[in-house]
């Protein structure tokens, strides 16, 4: 029941923490794209574009609530300008359910609440930004679906935002014949998941210290 006022109250949450997104609730989304009122979205989040549905789940929630969020991501994807969701969680365990392999999303994000709205803000603040593009200079970026950035021999992926359609694209990527080998940026506190997701991809493994924290942390 207490998480469940954490839920109600998550929007408050994320006009307080968030910085640098427009910030519209479901009432705003509802009106902008004349949809019903039986949407479970709790309003969106709009950065450099982009436009987030955004989505608060409890400890437990029942398997039909979950269907029916991918179901509405789907039906946003199709319908509406919304192409993006981001779905908070308390821990991984719920996040781990959603198993979208035939998503239309363009993004799908599963973070961690609340802890990720900092994440999100350091992600992309201008320091983390440069530091990241540090990382992968002789790279160019790529229009690939499961990598950010690609050289002559080998793709990057930046999962540190553990996007869902993405991983998805990377997973089907190995399981093919793939050509060329795969490198991941994870933070160091997410480095164990993505070992078990993609045991033969590279790591670049970003310290916790530099301020884009807390994904990977299991409760």
């Amino acid at each position: 029941q207490g998480y469940l006022r954490q839920v109600y109250s998550g929007m408050a949450d994320l006009v307080m923490e968030l910085t640098n997104w427009e910030i519209y609730s479901a009432r705003e989304v509802r009106n902008k794209y004349s949809l019903n009122r039986a949407n479970r979205f709790r309003g969106s989040v709009v950065r450099d574009g982009h436009e987030y549905a955004v989505y608060l789940v409890s400890s437990n929630p029942y398997a039909r609530t979950l269907s029916a969020i991918q179901g509405e991501i789907k039906f946003l994807a199709c319908s509406t300008p919304i192409r993006r969701a981001m779905v908070f969680a308390p821990n991984h365990d719920v996040l781990e359910r959603f198993g979208l392999d035939d998503q239309e999303a363009e993004e799908l994000l599963l973070l961690i609440y609340p802890d990720s709205l900092q994440l999100l803000n350091n992600y992309h603040s201008d320091e983390f930004q440069s530091y990241l593009q540090s990382l992968v200079a002789g790279f160019a970026p790529t229009d690939s679906p499961f990598a950010d950035y690609e050289a002559d021999d080998e793709y990057v992926a930046d999962l540190i935002l553990n996007d869902i359609v993405k991983i998805n694209s990377l997973a089907a990527y190995f399981h093919l014949q793939h050509r060329k080998k795969v490198s991941i940026i994870c933070l160091d506190s997410q480095k164990e998941l993505m070992q078990s997701r993609f045991p033969s991809a590279r790591q670049i493994i970003i310290p916790n210290k530099k301020g884009v924290d807390s994904f990977a942390r299991r409760t």
